[in-house]
C-alpha cells in the first residue's frame, strides 16, 4: 500500500549515485525492480514515471521477447501467431525496450532483418545493451529477469550477464514462487530488497504434470518462508501508513487482516459529481446486493505467467447479471461523473467473468478499451481511482432458491440448505483474495455479489457485508440500476443554458 512511495524513494536515491571503478572511471549503477506479473511491473512503472523526477531514458522496462515480436521487434524473424499476449498501455510503451531499440542509431545504420536477419539481429543486440546500461532502472518480470536474452546469456556453457546490477528490488514477493524470487536476486551485485505482504495472494503454480510435493514447494511464498524463521523478523519491517486508499475504502481491510494497524497518509477530496454512486463524503464504499444466477463458462487453458487465474475442473463461473450491473456502472462513471477509462478497473475472481465483462463493455459503452477488466490474481500490485468486484458466485441457474433472504438466517431454515451454501465459494473462501481485491482502489469501491450466499459461505464476507449494511452502504441490484436510469434521464434531458439570458 505505501510500499511503492517508500522503495520508490530508495530507489531513485540509488538511481543517483554512481560509482566510481578502481581506474578512477565513474561508473553508472543500474538498478533493476521485478515484479511477478506483467500487470504489476507496469504499474511500478508508471508510478516511477509519473510520482518521480527521473527522466524518462533512464527508465527501461523489459518485456518478453513474445510481447516485443506483438509490438514491432523483428528480432529473431519478428511477429509470429501467439496465443496469448500483453496489451501495453499506449502511455507506457515509449519506456519500453523494444521501442527505444527502434530509435538507436545502430538499429539505423544496420542492415534490413529480410535477408540479412543474423546482421539485424547481431545489431538489436548491441542496441539493447547498449540503451540499458545508458539506464539507471530497468523494470521487468522475475522470469524475464533470468530468461530474457537482453539480461542473460548463455554462450560456451558461461552465464554472461550484459548488465550489472547494483541493488536487485523483488516487488510483490508474495505472490512470486520461490525461484522467482532467488534467481533474479543472484544478480544483484550490492543488496536486494524483498517486498510483499504475505497476508495477499500468493503464487499460482499452473503446471499439472507436476508431483504434490513440488507443487506443494512453488506454492509456499518466499515471505511466509522467511517470516516462519524467527531471526528474519530482525530484518523485516511492516509499513503501516497506507498512500492508496479512501479511510473508509482502508477501514474494513485494516481491522479483518492487520489488526487496525494501518494508518492513513492520503488526502481524497470528495467528488460531489459522485453522488449518486458514493453519496456519503465520508462512505466511498458500495455493495450491490445481485440475486442473479451464477453459470459455467469456459476458460482458456492457462499459460505459464503469473496472469492466470484458478479455474476449477478446467472451466470457470460467470455471472451475466453481475456482468451487467459491472458496464451499467462503469457507463454511470464515464458519462455522469466524468471519469477517465484508465481510471476504472473491475476484477473478478473467475477468467470466465472477465471475458463476459469485457464483451459486455465492447457491446455497450464506445471507447471502453481503456478500461482494465482482470482476474484478482492479475490485478494483484495494481491500482485505480475506483474498482468494481465481481464476486460471481450464486445460487446456480438450475437451482431453485427454496427460501427468501428473511428465513434464510433464521431457527427454521434447512440445514442441509445452509451447509450447500457454506460450501459454494470455491476460490473466494480464501482470505487473501478478498484482501487483495478490496486494496486495489483509490477513491471509491463497489461490490457486487449475493449478500446472502457470500455471508453464508465465510466469515470474512459475513463481516464484511455486515460492516456496509451498519454504514448504509448496501443496495439491491434492482433499485441501483433504476437510480442509473433516472441519472442517465436527468443527464439526456438536462435544458441547455440560453446564452443570451
Amino acid at each position: 500500500m505505501g510500499k511503492l512511495d517508500r522503495f520508490g524513494r530508495d530507489i531513485l536515491e540509488a538511481s543517483r549515485q554512481d560509482f566510481v571503478g578502481p581506474a578512477g572511471n565513474q561508473e553508472v549503477l543500474v538498478n533493476q525492480v521485478c515484479a511477478p506479473s506483467n500487470h504489476a511491473a507496469d504499474h511500478v512503472l508508471d508510478r516511477l514515471v509519473s510520482d518521480t523526477d527521473v527522466p524518462a531514458h533512464l527508465i527501461t522496462r523489459v518485456y518478453s521477447r513474445f510481447i516485443e515480436r506483438a509490438y514491432g521487434s523483428l528480432y529473431k524473424g519478428g511477429a509470429w501467431k501467439a496465443e496469448y499476449s500483453f496489451e501495453i498501455q499506449p502511455h507506457l510503451e515509449e519506456h519500453s525496450l523494444h521501442w527505444k531499440v527502434h530509435g538507436t542509431s545502430q538499429l539505423r545504420m544496420a542492415p534490413p532483418a529480410h535477408g540479412h536477419q543474423k546482421a539485424y539481429d547481431k545489431a538489436y543486440v548491441e542496441a539493447e545493451t547498449r540503451v540499458l546500461n545508458q539506464s539507471k532502472i530497468v523494470i521487468t518480470t522475475c522470469a524475464n529477469a533470468y530468461l530474457h536474452s537482453a539480461l542473460m546469456q548463455e554462450e560456451k556453457q558461461q552465464i554472461l550477464r550484459p548488465v550489472k546490477f547494483d541493488t536487485i528490488v523483488i516487488d510483490e514477493a508474495a505472490q512470486a514462487p520461490e525461484p522467482d524470487v532467488v534467481l533474479p536476486s543472484a544478480c544483484a551485485t550490492t543488496r536486494v530488497v524483498v517486498v510483499g505482504d504475505h497476508k495477499q495472494l500468493g503464487p499460482v503454480v499452473p503446471e499439472r504434470n507436476l508431483c504434490s510435493p513440488y507443487v506443494n514447494i512453488l506454492k509456499m511464498p518466499f515471505l511466509e518462508r522467511m517470516l516462519k524463521n524467527p531471526r528474519r523478523w530482525e530484518a523485516s519491517t511492516m509499513l503501516n501508513m497506507q498512500y492508496r486508499m479512501h479511510p473508509s475504502i482502508r477501514s474494513f481491510p485494516s481491522s479483518q487482516f492487520y489488526d487496525s494497524k494501518l494508518e492513513d497518509r492520503v488526502a481524497i477530496p470528495h467528488r460531489p459529481e459522485l453522488n449518486r454512486i458514493w453519496p456519503e463524503a465520508k462512505e466511498h464504499r458500495r455493495f450491490i446486493d445481485c440475486r442473479t444466477p451464477q453459470s459455467m463458462g469456459l476458460s482458456p487453458e492457462l499459460t505459464r505467467t503469473c496472469d492466470a487465474a484458478l479455474t476449477e475442473n478446467k472451466t470457470s463461473l460467470k455471472n451475466v447479471g453481475e456482468a451487467k450491473v459491472a458496464a451499467g456502472l462503469c457507463s454511470l462513471l464515464l458519462k455522469q461523473g466524468r471519469c477517465e477509462a484508465r481510471d476504472i478497473a473491475i476484477i473478478t475472481p473467475y477468467r470466465a467473468q472477465q471475458y463476459e465483462i469485457r464483451g459486455r463493455l465492447q457491446k455497450d459503452i464506445p471507447g471502453s478499451k481503456h478500461i482494465l477488466v482482470g482476474t484478482v490474481h492479475s490485478l494483484q500490485g495494481s491500482e485505480r481511482e475506483f474498482i468494481i468486484i465481481s464476486f460471481v458466485r450464486s445460487i446456480s441457474d438450475d437451482v431453485q432458491d427454496i427460501a427468501p433472504s428473511e428465513e434464510a438466517t433464521s431457527m427454521g431454515d434447512s440445514l442441509a440448505l445452509r451447509e450447500m451454501r457454506k460450501t459454494r465459494l470455491g476460490i473466494l473462501e480464501d482470505s487473501r483474495l478478498l484482501n487483495v481485491a478490496l486494496t486495489r482502489a483509490k477513491y471509491g469501491l463497489v461490490c457486487i455479489g449475493n449478500s446472502e450466499v457470500l455471508s453464508n459461505g465465510s466469515k470474512d464476507y459475513y463481516d464484511l457485508i455486515q460492516d456496509l449494511k451498519r454504514r448504509g452502504c448496501l443496495v439491491s441490484r434492482e433499485d441501483f440500476l433504476q437510480n442509473g436510469r433516472s441519472s442517465q434521464r436527468l443527464i439526456r434531458h438536462k435544458p441547455r443554458r440560453c446564452l443570451n439570458a
